[in-house]
């Protein structure tokens, strides 16, 4: 659409942008170069077609197996941990009760 935008009313150039959804703020100036930029690129093309949407088929929760519901922990004793932290000259700093607790 080759036109005269500059002879065109402030409305006029608002409703022209509205109908392309573009930004309706600004000075006319403004106004007119972004229509202008509209038509020289040909209203910045159309939608870009995308392809279908993305599905993705999942089994069966059944088939899933939990592996943490047949696990078997070790219970050990805190003196087993320091006795195996001494051989290599280590030792556990003041937090690391908090960790070792079976609160979880």
């Amino acid at each position: 659409m080759v036109s005269n935008y500059g002879s065109w009313s402030l409305p006029q150039l608002k409703e022209e942008l509205k109908k392309r959804k573009a930004k309706l703020s600004e000075r006319k100036r403004e106004l007119i170069e972004r229509l202008e930029a509209y038509d020289r690129n040909q209203d910045f093309g159309g939608q870009e077609d995308l392809g279908e949407d993305f599905s993705m088929s999942l089994p069966e929760l059944s088939k899933y197996k939990d592996m943490n519901t047949e696990t078997e922990f070790v219970d050990f004793r805190m003196g087993a941990v320091e006795t195996y932290l001494e051989q290599m000259d280590k030792s556990l700093d003041c937090d690391a009760p908090i960790y070792t607790r079976k609160n979880f």
